[in-house]
């Protein structure tokens, strides 16, 4: 949709601006007791915000949703190339965990 950048094509990849809110664990899914798998990928635009996801992979939908509910609440730095802020493509694995109730152990990659 756009001329969005990966962490090879940018000076500085996104920031969060303050702690970053977690996706809860689908309370529809608490009886299975288990575990949940989400890969996606998101854009940070220059303005900092979330304005594209894409759910490459999850075990549920219901934990897919959960995650693009929270990024809807993400604020960033945004990334830089040759001093201009640039959009950037986020790749993300998260892992919900029953155990972690009523949040998730949400594991970021790039440094998140």
């Amino acid at each position: 949709k756009g001329n969005h950048h990966g962490y090879k094509d940018v000076d500085s990849v996104p920031v969060p601006l303050g702690p970053l809110k977690k996706p809860r664990y689908p309370a529809v899914l608490v009886s299975l007791e288990g575990e949940g798998n989400v890969y996606m990928a998101f854009v940070v635009d220059t303005r900092g915000l979330i304005s594209e996801t894409h759910v490459i992979y999850a075990d549920d939908q219901k934990f897919a949703d959960s995650v693009i509910e929270a990024t809807k609440e993400w604020k960033f730095k945004p990334a830089k190339k040759n001093g201009r802020d640039v959009s950037y493509v986020w790749l993300m694995p998260v892992k919900f965990h029953i155990s972690d109730q009523p949040y998730p152990r949400t594991i970021f990659r790039d440094g998140l």
